[in-house]
Formats: structure tokens, sequence, C-alpha cells
């Protein structure tokens, strides 16, 4: 891999990269993908910057100057306070604009809460892949405290064997036939393997529930 410094383009002082084997090409998107994220965090500390020393029109002619609109400008700044915020907390931070952006509340506290839900359902809904094989429900069962994740033919057979023994009442939560539902059930398993209890029960909250809920409906 060759870089060659004197290249300008678009006017910019760029260097410019000259690629020669796979390995490069690899190299360089993983140091393109961190300095994205960098570079948003960075543009949002200097407008934030901007927006609290400058008045509004002075504000809003500089940020033009940088080829940047007013919306754009908002969703940086809140994607980098929201990224400080959550390195000051220990948290893993906003990994892209967007993902502040959907992060909604009034207050860093409410869009960080936000922020790793959204992270759940987004986690839940990668993991469901739909296919065509014989059908079977899957479904969800609580006690109480614990949800149980699994596929039967015969949903209120395995409803009363799982009640044999088990000195909390059981009630069903959720019940759909699906092509594939054996795949399924095991992507759900492996994808919530870390709120895994015993076998297939799962200490989920609500929030994940209704995820898991709302992306089979789309099955």
């Amino acid at each position: 891999m060759i870089v060659n410094k004197d290249t300008k383009l678009a006017n910019t002082n760029i260097t410019r990269v000259d690629i020669y084997s796979k390995e490069d090409a690899i190299d360089l998107i993983h140091k393109g993908n961190a300095l994205q994220k960098i570079a948003d965090e960075v543009r949002g500390s200097a407008l934030e910057w901007l927006k609290e020393h400058l008045n509004r029109d002075e504000y809003l002619a500089t940020i033009k100057e940088c080829e940047i609109s007013a919306d754009k400008a908002n969703k940086l700044i809140k994607h980098s306070k929201l990224y400080k915020a959550c390195l000051d907390k220990g948290i893993e931070p906003p990994r892209t604009v967007a993902e502040s952006t959907k992060a909604k509340g009034k207050s860093l506290d409410k869009q960080i809460d936000n922020l790793k839900k959204n992270r759940k359902k987004s986690d839940i809904r990668k993991s469901i892949v739909l296919d065509n094989t014989p059908r079977a429900s899957l479904y969800l069962i609580s006690d109480g405290t614990y949800t149980k994740i699994g596929v039967t033919d015969s949903l209120m057979t395995r409803l009363a064997q799982l009640q044999t023994g088990n000195a909390r009442q059981l009630r069903v939560i959720y019940e759909k036939p699906l092509a594939n539902a054996y795949g399924i059930e095991t992507q759900l398993h492996n994808s919530l393997y870390q709120y895994k209890m015993k076998g297939e029960w799962f200490d989920l909250d609500t929030d994940q529930i209704d995820s898991i809920i709302e992306k089979l409906e789309e099955l």
C-alpha cells in the first residue's frame, strides 16, 4: 500500500492511497470506520462550542461556511453530548449519529436508557431470519419471573407438562406457528445467551419481550 502525500482531491489536501492487496483494503476500511466515529464526535464538540459562544446569526453563518445544515449540526451536537455522557458512565457510546438521533429523550439519562433499549431491540431483530420448513409453534411462557422460549406442535400439552412439578402458575405470553420455528428458536436462544438462567428459561424485561413479539409478528 502506497500513500501519495502530494495528491490533491477536490481542492483539499487529502492523501491518495494506492491499494495493492485485500489486506490493504480491509485495513483501510477498519481505520476509516474508526476515524468516522471520532470525526462525528469531534465535529459535534466543535459545533457545540460555536453554538454556546456565538450569537445565533453568527453561528448560522459559520456552520453554513462549513457546509453543515442547522439540522445536521443539531444531530452532531446531540451525538457528541451523548457520546461523552456514555463514556463517563462506562457505557459503549453511540456507534453512529443515526443511533444517537434515535435515542429520544429530554435528558441525557433518558437518552442513554433509550439507546440501550434500542440496541436490545436491534440485536433481537438481527437474530431472526425466516425460511421455509415444516411449521410448528414458537411460544413464550412466563412463570412470573422468568420466560421460556420454546417450540411445540401442541402448546396446551406442553404447558401441562411444564406446569407439573412447578409451584408457580405458568401462563402463555405468546404463540405463533412459524416456518423454521426451530431455527428461529435457536437464533433467539443464541442472541439472548447472556440472559439465560437454565435450559430454555431467560431473565428478560418487558421491553425485551415486547421486542421479540413485535419482530415475530412481522414474520
